[in-house]
């Protein structure tokens, strides 16, 4: 008797910056994979990076080199996803900068600066083999001219998009009107794309991380705030505040002492304790660095301490989750602390895309884009919430993004 032959799975590239350590870039493969599993389940899903790498212990992927997408006919895709984060506006330099140690890092961006922006992305380009103007952005013809792949923007940044020059900007039009579907996170990447001449205009919806909160049972969280307050990370019997912060955020007008006194007056104020945690740690974020320095000016504070610095996704979902109010530069801790109805604080003028986040999803008494000095009264005005108000808005947000990447992913079904 004749067997009929299984149905091909269809070949999904989920592409990302899967290849460093940051939060938030790591937890896009798990929201990716959720959201496939959702609407085209036995998909065969890989990962790819600038570079292979394997994070899996840190609760990550592993990852292809991109390169192999567009030159290994055995890594040819039905369809690309574009899984997050700000992957429009990047450009080349910065990302190979972000492969090389932190000690190299300055030596490397100082060459390619002077070089001037258009040959430095040039010769970053070819030195990761990637035809593609972007890092992560994908023009199908040039993964196979003959039967190009599905493309998928899911819920990715652009807000930097007006920086590119005349001939990349064109190039980024052409490519991005091949996508079966753009959306981005905020307005102000939607507003940035249609003023260099995107047409229509993408869809603007809540960054694919709001739906965190699915990704971990509340078992393995409690597992995870477990192993955390045995080995000295949280409290393990009294509410705290947990504290990120970046370094670039801190290195500058003495961020680090305002930082130092605003959690001071943080815990004067509410009484809580303090935990100041990493939640990136690849060149470009090395949150480690400005906790080393808090370290060095409350480490004597009873209410003060530090978590590791090795802290999983999983781990630092749970932290966060764990808080009584989370305080940071980060857009996905502030994210997770929305995902989890936890109160939350959008740290330093400079994270538009954090005070992008909060201006469009999120409700009223979660204030970003603040000084460290307006952070005090800011922390007490979230810790006053009404928590089901909190419910409430996520819930409303979580919707708005799952009813727009459903419909926008529909097509993967028909692989």
């Amino acid at each position: 008797m004749q067997q009929t032959p299984s149905p091909r799975r269809p070949r999904i590239a989920v592409v990302g910056a899967f290849d460093r350590y940051n939060y938030g870039d790591v937890l896009f493969t798990a929201v990716t994979r959720a959201m496939v599993d959702d609407v085209a389940p036995g998909a065969e899903m890989r990962f790819y990076g600038l570079r292979a790498v394997d994070l899996t212990a840190l609760g990550g992927v592993r990852t292809d080199p991109l390169r192999r997408l567009f030159h290994d006919p055995a890594h040819r895709p039905d369809a690309v996803i574009l899984a997050g984060g700000d992957v429009l506006t990047v450009r080349w330099p910065a990302m190979v900068e972000h492969l090389v140690p932190h000690w190299a890092g300055r030596i490397v961006r100082g060459v390619l600066r002077r070089m001037g922006p258009r040959a430095a992305n040039a010769l970053c380009r070819r030195l990761m083999g990637v035809p593609s103007v972007t890092p992560w952005g994908v023009d199908p013809r040039d993964i196979d001219p003959d039967r190009p792949p599905l493309v998928f923007y899911n819920a990715v940044g652009a807000a930097g998009v007006g920086r590119y020059d005349a001939a990349d900007q064109a190039w980024l039009r052409d490519a991005l009107g091949r996508a079966t579907w753009l959306s981005v996170r905020d307005a102000r990447s939607r507003d940035a794309l249609a003023a260099i001449g995107v047409t229509p205009p993408p869809e603007a919806i809540p960054d694919s991380a709001v739906i965190m909160d699915r990704l971990l049972s509340a078992e393995d969280r409690a597992a995870c705030q477990t192993r955390l307050a045995q080995r000295g990370d949280i409290p393990a019997d009294r509410p705290f505040i947990c504290v990120q912060a970046g370094k670039g955020f801190v290195h500058k007008e003495n961020g680090v002492e305002r930082l130092a006194a605003a959690l001071r007056e943080v815990h004067a104020r509410t009484g809580l304790d303090v935990v100041s945690f990493t939640i990136g740690r690849a060149v470009g974020h090395s949150d480690q660095f400005a906790c080393a320095e808090l370290q060095a000016r409350l480490g004597a504070e009873p209410w003060f301490r530090v978590a590791t610095e090795a802290l999983t996704v999983d781990e630092t979902m749970a932290l966060i989750a764990a808080s009584a109010c989370y305080m940071g530069t980060s857009l996905h801790g502030y994210v997770t602390a929305f995902a989890h109805d936890v109160p939350r604080v959008g740290m330093h003028p400079g994270v538009v895309k954090l005070a992008a986040f909060s201006r469009d999803w999120d409700m009223e008494g979660m204030a970003a884009g603040l000084t460290f000095e307006q952070t005090p009264a800011a922390a007490a005005a979230a810790l006053a919430t009404d928590p089901a108000a909190r419910a409430a808005r996520r819930e409303k947000t979580v919707g708005t993004y799952l009813d727009a990447a459903r419909r926008g992913l529909a097509p993967l079904a028909g692989l």
